[in-house]
């Protein structure tokens, strides 16, 4: 019988407010054009930067409807990952006075969960009010959703169920 070996707990190169598992997963392929089959069989969403005429190529079959899914999406204010969590994420509901979805959140309360983000990878930060943007050309891409309480998962996606996105208070 053979034995996995346990790997080490410690990593000394990663920054202390940050889980390994929040590294961002590349959600968006090598650009082509038409539908291909997503990760559930699907067919993924084809669409055009307006400002560069990029074509994306999108891992899912339209643009995800927050309140519908009970999350929050908000966008990197320098590059186009993506991060999301849950209404009932336990970091989100500490923040709060009281339970709330992210949508009804008061600009007050807005600030105060943005600052108790983890940075995103490339250095920027993840703010509510952000347009999703053109990963090639960081043009907005607000025009190609249908309202604001929808979101596309355009560059990099930072699950916030799955890693730890919020500072050690």
């Amino acid at each position: 019988m053979t034995t996995a070996t346990p790997r080490p707990t410690t990593n000394s190169t990663r920054s202390p407010n940050r889980s390994p598992a929040c590294s961002p997963t590349t959600m968006i392929p090598k650009a082509g054009v038409g539908p291909r089959e997503g990760p559930l069989g699907h067919k993924a969403v084809v669409i055009t930067c307006p400002h560069c005429a990029r074509v994306l190529d999108l891992p899912q079959k339209y643009p995800y409807h927050a309140g519908l899914s009970s999350v929050a999406a908000l966008y990197c204010d320098l590059c186009s990952t993506t991060l999301v969590f849950s209404s009932y994420n336990a970091g989100f509901i500490s923040l709060l006075d009281e339970a709330k979805h992210p949508w009804t959140v008061s600009d007050d309360e807005k600030e105060r969960i943005e600052a108790h983000l983890v940075p995103c990878l490339c250095g920027g930060q993840f703010r509510f009010d952000l347009p999703p943007r053109c990963p090639s050309c960081s043009g907005s891409l607000t025009a190609l959703l249908p309202d604001s309480m929808s979101y596309l998962v355009i560059g990099n996606h930072v699950d916030g169920e799955t890693c730890d996105i919020w500072l050690k208070r």
